[in-house]
């Protein structure tokens, strides 16, 4: 072989070598939160098996698109059977499980049709909106009892200096009557909270 023929391929050789190891670095070096989850989102892989006090249930459902109703009904049945398990948890004695299960069932009931708290369920609409969409989507909820309707979008999703995810979002109330920008950032406790 010519010398030439031999150079040609040793050159090949080398890039081919080359390229086989910018691949191999590539793939060894990439970061792995390409691979996590918004912070934002729910968990639903290893931390979801793992993580036995965080209770992550979802009050939406899409409706079309990038658009999402609050289950309000649901939100606040739920908030009605802890608050009627807390009350039936207070009984002593041999009935205490009875009541603590009664409790929670009327609750839910009243929850779900009479007792509403309204701060309550706008507030848990809210969190479930900042919670499971992502930027650019929309959640719609109508408070049943005060019949003001609810529109909110998430616009933005950083991290804070202190390591909280944050999320700058609209908010509309009575349709289009009241509009505001605010901002949420989720605590150690996994709760939405308002600066300032």
């Amino acid at each position: 072989m010519s010398e030439a023929g031999m150079h040609s391929k040793r050159t090949a050789t080398r890039r081919v070598c080359a390229a086989v190891a910018v691949l191999v670095i590539g793939f060894t070096t990439v970061p792995p939160t390409l691979a996590d989850p918004p912070p934002w989102a729910p968990a639903h892989g290893w931390r979801a098996k793992h993580d036995k006090h965080h209770h992550d249930v979802a009050y939406i459902d899409r409706v079309d698109g990038n658009i999402f109703r609050c289950n309000s009904d649901a939100v606040g049945a739920a908030i009605g059977a802890v608050a009627g398990g807390a009350i039936g948890s207070t009984v002593k004695g041999s009935g205490r499980t009875a009541a603590i299960i009664g409790g929670a069932v009327l609750g839910a009931i009243i929850g779900g049709h009479l007792g509403r708290e309204v701060d309550k369920v706008d507030r848990a609409c809210t969190a479930q909106g900042l919670t499971r969409l992502k930027d650019g989507e929309m959640i719609r909820w109508e408070n049943t009892q005060t019949r003001r309707s609810y529109a909110l979008r998430p616009i933005s999703t950083y991290s804070a200096d202190d390591g909280r995810v944050c999320r700058r979002y609209v908010i509309q109330a009575g349709g289009d009557d009241e509009r505001y920008e605010r901002l949420a950032c989720r605590g150690d406790d996994d709760v939405w909270h308002v600066p300032g």
